[in-house]
């Protein structure tokens, strides 16, 4: 039951920047309430949460600094990024039986437009929010992407639902033999070969719009990349994915598959509950 509350204390604490004001030393209550421009009284019981979740410590008797689960949070801004995504996922839960009997009208599913097919395309300010969302929690994965397998081996990397392209700009810095191409929506496409361009690489980098529902796959890749793409998408819809893939590369080609698995160690783990939700709200996956 705590576990919501906990939540929330975070979701606080990120919202009034409570980490960002003891970052450079630790603060008085009274600071700190001047700072968020919260009562002291209602803060005080925020603070004290936030030490029982290692988000904060307290220094001497009167003052609070960066905690041991704080430092992370504060030093990675896609962790607050999600934190604050969550808030919509959490909203669509006032109600679990609603979300359960109609997950249509969940808030979640409208935030992710490309779950509905068929649907109109998406405005570019809605697809530039998602997709800033999936480039700051990327980089959770890429460096384990890059430890994880032999690129050297590979010519010309094209990468799936890439949007703005942070994966292959990582990926092009750490191996410059490599050629890539990356392929997401037109209006994400779009941001992407902006990013590309700010970051000196358009000539390592092509970018191509489309949809890998409807539309083929670019041609000349070894090696095609799938990150955090196949699992919030029906099943149908994968399968649909995987041949396109199998009908773009040449024999001997390769896939990279890197998703989030349920089960992934043979049994149920404590993180499937929020996938089940997540998804569910989500509409597709």
């Amino acid at each position: 039951m705590a576990g919501f509350v906990h939540t929330q204390v975070l979701l606080a604490c990120v919202r009034l920047r409570v980490l960002e004001h003891v970052l450079e030393s630790p603060r008085t209550l009274d600071e700190l309430a001047r700072l968020t421009r919260t009562p002291a009284t209602s803060l005080l019981r925020l603070l004290d949460s936030a030490v029982a979740l290692h988000l904060l410590e307290r220094r001497g008797h009167a003052r609070y600094g960066l905690g041991s689960l704080g430092a992370p949070v504060l030093a990675h801004a896609g962790i607050r990024d999600m934190i604050e995504h969550n808030a919509v996922l959490f909203d669509d839960l006032r109600d679990p039986l609603a979300l359960l009997r109609d997950p249509a009208q969940a808030r979640m599913h409208r935030y992710w437009p490309y779950t509905e097919e068929g649907a109109m395309p998406a405005p570019q300010e809605q697809c530039a929010r998602y997709s800033a969302l999936m480039s700051s929690s990327q980089r959770f994965v890429i460096d384990e992407l890059l430890a994880s397998y032999r690129f050297e081996e590979h010519r010309v990397v094209l990468d799936v639902g890439g949007g703005m392209g942070g994966w292959v700009s990582a990926l092009a810095r750490a191996h410059p033999q490599l050629a890539l191409q990356l392929f997401d929506l037109p209006p994400v496409a779009a941001l992407a070969g902006e990013h590309v361009q700010r970051q000196g690489l358009s000539a390592r980098i092509t970018t191509h719009g489309g949809s890998f529902t409807q539309d083929p796959l670019p041609l000349g890749a070894d090696l095609v990349t799938l990150v955090r793409v196949a699992h919030d998408h029906a099943d149908a819809t994968v399968l649909k994915l995987l041949r396109a893939i199998f009908d773009a590369l040449p024999l001997g080609g390769a896939l990279l598959l890197a998703e989030p698995m349920a089960e992934a160690g043979g049994a149920p783990e404590a993180s499937d509950p929020y996938f089940h939700f997540y998804l569910l709200a989500m509409g597709a996956g």
